[in-house]
């Protein structure tokens, strides 16, 4: 286990760009050269949820002092998903269309079609909409720890069998499916 980092981890975005994206491995520190990887998997692991998303990025941030915040901002300052290399992008694209709840989703009907016709304007508009839960953050954090257990103490296996539990994916029964994950 990699120990939690004695400050807070911000991605910074400029001209760097990965021409190999890496695979984020849990609990690695969150780098540029594997940020696209955990953003992908946030949207993975969210099942099109919100509250799954940013307890997602809140164990991360538990484990390895990764602040999602600021690096989302950062990332969305620099351009958001033309920050992206070609390489990421395709990284991205595949991973986004290896989720099912993309294909067919009343909350988001068009997801599929508007995310291959203009991904850089979806991808900003999804994480702007993260930014109007960062006022329950701490609220979402409290309650599932109060009943799990400290993020800290949690293996990704763990946290994914009670993320389900509270939060499952559509059309499953409580604690029944286990989330999509690399």
């Amino acid at each position: 286990m990699v120990e939690k980092a004695s400050r807070a981890v911000v991605v910074e975005f400029g001209d760097y760009k990965p021409s190999q994206p890496q695979p984020y491995k849990f609990p690695s520190i969150v780098t540029r050269d594997n940020f696209a990887s955990v953003l992908s998997t946030s949207f993975k692991v969210s099942g099109a949820k919100d509250d799954r998303q940013i307890l997602y990025f809140e164990l991360l941030n538990a484990h390895t002092g990764f602040d999602h915040i600021s690096t989302v901002q950062n990332f969305l300052r620099a351009g958001g998903w033309n920050t992206f290399a070609p390489e990421e992008q395709e990284m991205f694209m595949k991973d986004f269309e290896g989720v099912k709840v993309h294909f067919n989703s009343n909350k988001m009907p068009n997801l599929w079609g508007d995310m291959h016709d203009e991904p850089a304007e979806v991808l900003n508009k999804q994480l702007n909409i993260y930014f109007d839960y960062e006022d329950v953050v701490g609220d979402l954090k409290t309650t599932f720890e109060a009943q799990y257990g400290p993020l800290t103490g949690m293996t990704y296996q763990e946290f994914l069998v009670h993320l389900n539990e509270s939060y499952p994916l559509r059309g499953a029964a409580r604690g029944t499916r286990k989330s999509e994950s690399f």
